[in-house]
């Protein structure tokens, strides 16, 4: 949904389009390289607590 929204916004009135595709991949680089940035700040023993440690709802929680 991210990556259709952005190839949206490079459409010109004219038809034309803007900078690069973007795709789910070029998402993913993205968001790993601001994990990397950020690395001394991730801690947690599951996906849930590295999720709120970071200041973000967890997609899912178990149990």
């Amino acid at each position: 949904m991210i990556a259709r929204r952005l190839n949206a916004e490079r459409r010109l009135p004219n038809g034309s389009t803007v900078g690069e595709r973007i795709t789910d991949n070029t998402l993913i680089r993205v968001a790993i390289d601001m994990l990397l940035q950020h690395e001394g700040e991730i801690h947690g023993v599951s996906e849930e607590a590295i999720a709120r440690g970071l200041g973000l709802e967890p997609r899912y929680v178990k149990g």
